[in-house]
């Protein structure tokens, strides 16, 4: 980590002496990065929010959407619900205006586990149905198979069953599909679940 952070904290001061905006952009972004899978909530929520400046001034939409899921990322890990969830309507929401479909999916798909951990589960399965739709019509299967197993475990937390269990049946057949054992193993778990 500090030999990759080192560089692009070089990197980012180097861009910001330049003034080289979209450069500061990625350095910002690769910086906290580096400092988010560190923990260092902070540290990258700063970093976060120079890339945000940045695609700001440069008036780069797409910039803008990539530098909010950013932040809410930090602030979600940090449990701050309300904070990420401003961060992550805006990503959707930009998203949506420019045709980002990626970004779409995965502001959708965060917005919905904010409410499924504040206990909002109706707007949480809208969000997650959401998000799988679009992953289905994009053709992200591991994305999908994870977004279905979300969406089932808070269809089951409602009391529909049958559709948490039709979604985790997919979601399997998906895993299996894919060769990806350890998310299988989970969707097993989960549909075992249904069965107690």
């Amino acid at each position: 980590y500090r030999d990759a952070a080192g560089r692009f904290a070089r990197a980012l001061d180097m861009f910001r002496r330049e003034g080289a905006l979209p450069d500061v952009w990625k350095a910002a972004c690769n910086l906290g990065t580096a400092r988010y899978a560190a923990e260092d909530r902070e540290g990258a929520a700063d970093c976060f929010g120079e890339q945000l400046r940045a695609a700001t001034l440069i008036g780069d939409r797409y910039g803008v959407a990539i530098a909010r899921g950013n932040l809410g990322n930090v602030e979600y890990s940090a449990k701050r619900y309300p904070d990420a969830i401003a961060h992550y309507q805006a990503y959707y929401d930009l998203s949506s205006l420019i045709g980002y479909q990626q970004g779409r999916a995965l502001a959708a798909g965060n917005l919905g586990l904010c409410c499924r951990d504040t206990g909002r589960l109706d707007d949480a399965a809208r969000y997650l149905g959401e998000d799988a739709a679009i992953l289905e019509g994009l053709g992200y299967k591991q994305e999908l198979a994870k977004a279905l197993d979300s969406l089932a475990s808070v269809l089951a937390r409602l009391g529909r069953e049958r559709e948490a269990r039709a979604h985790l049946e997919r979601a399997r057949d998906l895993c299996r599909e894919l060769g990806d054992d350890e998310l299988l193993a989970d969707v097993a778990a989960d549909l075992a679940a249904l069965d107690r």
